[in-house]
């Protein structure tokens, strides 16, 4: 696969387990917290340099705006 293919798989499976969370009815805040910060721990663990962590979190917000920007159509099913 592609890293496109990579990421988009990622990104579905990460918004399937937060329906997932939120149908066990978790609160939201909580749930995203926890989703956030065991991203970004992996993310520092396994990081040579801080500024490649850094440009991960960087990256994602921006693609996260673009997506709603663009209002993409493979992203139609995440809410």
């Amino acid at each position: 696969m592609s890293d496109k293919d990579d990421y988009i798989v990622a990104l579905k499976a990460t918004n399937n387990l937060i329906d997932e969370l939120m149908e066990d009815d978790l609160n939201a805040g909580a749930a995203y917290t926890g989703i956030i910060t065991a991203a970004v721990y992996r993310l520092i663990l396994g990081g040579d340099a801080k500024q490649d962590v850094v440009g991960i979190i960087g990256a994602s917000m921006a693609s996260a705006a673009a997506h709603i920007e663009m209002q993409d159509d493979f992203l139609k099913d995440i809410h």
